[in-house]
C-alpha cells in the first residue's frame, strides 16, 4: 500500500518525481522487493482460501491439512511465476 501511495503521489508531483520512483522500482533492490511482495501476496491469498474452508469445518484431518499446506505453497509458486513471466513478456 505504501508503494502504491508513493507512485500515485509521484504521478501527481510531476515527471521528475515519477522518474525517481520508476528508477527505484526498476533497480535490482526494487525488483527483489516486488518479487518478494508478490510471493507474500499470493501466499496470503492461498492461505486465506484455505482458512475459509477451515471456517466451515472442512479439512481438519491431518492428511488434508498437510495436503492443503502443500497446495498453498504450489499455488503461491505457480501464481508468482505466472505474474512475473507475464510481466517480463509485456
Amino acid at each position: 500500500a505504501v508503494l502504491l501511495i508513493a507512485v500515485l503521489i509521484s504521478v501527481a508531483a510531476g515527471p521528475t518525481a515519477y522518474e525517481t520512483i520508476q528508477r527505484c522500482i526498476s533497480s535490482m533492490a526494487g525488483q527483489i522487493f516486488l518479487f518478494l511482495w508478490t510471493i507474500a501476496l499470493f501466499l496470503h491469498l492461498a492461505n486465506g482460501i484455505r482458512h475459509l474452508f477451515w471456517d466451515v469445518g472442512c479439512g481438519f484431518e491431518i492428511r488434508t491439512t498437510r495436503n492443503s499446506g502443500i497446495f498453498v505453497l504450489l499455488a503461491t509458486a505457480i501464481l508468482t511465476a505466472s505474474v512475473w513471466i507475464a510481466a517480463l513478456l509485456i
